[in-house]
């Protein structure tokens, strides 16, 4: 059972549909139910009027003309404007419906439509766990609309978690060629070339999206994770205290920062304060037991009990280390650094930072 609809419905003097114009047109807006048919669906239009225009393919030229037949119209039977006179039919006499002179139809435009539909099927294949399927949709957007950014920076950053480092490098390449200021393929530029061990280049990219955009925390919190790999203490700070301006309610820069502000002397902070603000539980974990407010035992044990226990032990590994080493255990924090390493999970900012400290020990010669 479908059950009763009510809906609001109108007219109106002029509706703009990329090159097309459509003068005195029945219309209404959609409704939750209709809005689920996309994110592009907006409103039914009473396209009758259609019906008395004819539609001219120029093929040699790449051209379509919508042309007005001679009046009068076909009736509308549905909605009467009001102050029309109506016909005996019920329908609304055809002096009502006008569309004024030729109108070019873009192709271009139409090609730009269907390759959004389809980035936009890609997303949600996306979102479900069907990269293969996003990937194939993908593909078809940029065949539709070979000038669409977007889809060359959805697709190569797809291939960046297919491994397909090559194809994933051109096309966000191709992102930045069509759409300099796409500052979304610059930082998934810069992660590859930070994971391909060229860390000038990935802050260089960050450096970009930060021109294009000075409030862009993203990539602000990137570059400081570079730099505090790089050794750059002083350059990470700052890039992380932007990133916490930008972004009070992400604890992950507030963590990261306390820590080589720690290492670089300054007194501990009671991060309490801030923790009930922050949106990740387990990111309020770390900081109670930053704070002394949580054991290393809990906090180890919390850790191993998370939905991604060899994810959440590499991070609480790294940070357990960093306490040990505060307080002047360089074995302890030696041990727990490598069982960061142990866990294996390559793609997390702890385990290279890990790595960069391990380094540091060695180097130093503190055991």
């Amino acid at each position: 059972m479908i059950g009763t609809q009510i809906a609001e419905e109108a007219w109106a003097d002029e509706i703009q549909l990329g090159s097309l114009t459509l003068t005195d047109v029945p219309v209404h807006p959609a409704n939750t139910a209709e809005a689920q048919a996309g994110p592009r669906y907006a409103g039914t239009l009473g396209l009758y009027a259609l019906a008395r225009m004819n539609l001219v393919l120029d093929g040699k030229h790449k051209v379509a003309y919508a042309q007005a037949r001679p009046l009068p119209g076909p009736y509308y039977p549905g909605i009467a404007r009001p102050g029309v006179e109506k016909d005996p039919t019920g329908g609304v006499l055809g002096k009502d419906w006008s569309i004024e002179g030729k109108v070019t139809l873009n192709p271009s435009h139409l090609r730009e439509t269907a390759g959004g539909i389809l980035l936009n099927g890609a997303t949600r294949k996306y979102e479900e766990g069907d990269h293969a399927g996003a990937l194939t949709e993908c593909s078809q957007a940029i065949e539709y609309d070979p000038q669409n950014d977007a889809a060359f920076m959805v697709r190569g950053s797809l291939r960046l978690m297919e491994h397909d480092d090559a194809g994933a490098l051109t096309d966000l390449d191709q992102a930045i060629v069509l759409n300099p200021s796409n500052i979304w393929a610059y930082m998934a530029r810069a992660k590859y070339k930070w994971e391909h061990g060229n860390p000038d280049g990935a802050i260089f990219d960050c450096s970009l999206a930060i021109s294009i955009n000075e409030n862009y925390e993203t990539a602000y919190f990137l570059r400081g994770v570079i730099k505090q790999i790089q050794n750059d203490t002083p350059g990470a700070i700052a890039d992380y205290d932007r990133a916490c301006t930008l972004q009070p309610n992400d604890g992950l820069a507030q963590l990261y920062r306390e820590i080589l502000q720690r290492w670089s002397g300054r007194p501990a902070r009671d991060l309490s304060q801030n923790l009930s603000k922050w949106t990740n539980t387990w990111q309020q974990t770390i900081g109670n037991y930053l704070s002394g407010r949580v054991s290393e035992a809990d906090f180890l044990a919390a850790a191993a009990e998370g939905r991604n226990s060899a994810g959440t032990m590499c991070e609480a590994e790294y940070f357990a280390g960093f306490v040990h080493f505060l307080n002047q255990d360089a074995a302890g924090a030696r041990i727990h650094w490598q069982k960061c390493l142990d866990t294996h999970q390559t793609d997390l900012y702890e385990y290279a930072f890990a790595q960069t400290l391990l380094k540091f020990l060695d180097s130093t010669g503190k055991q």
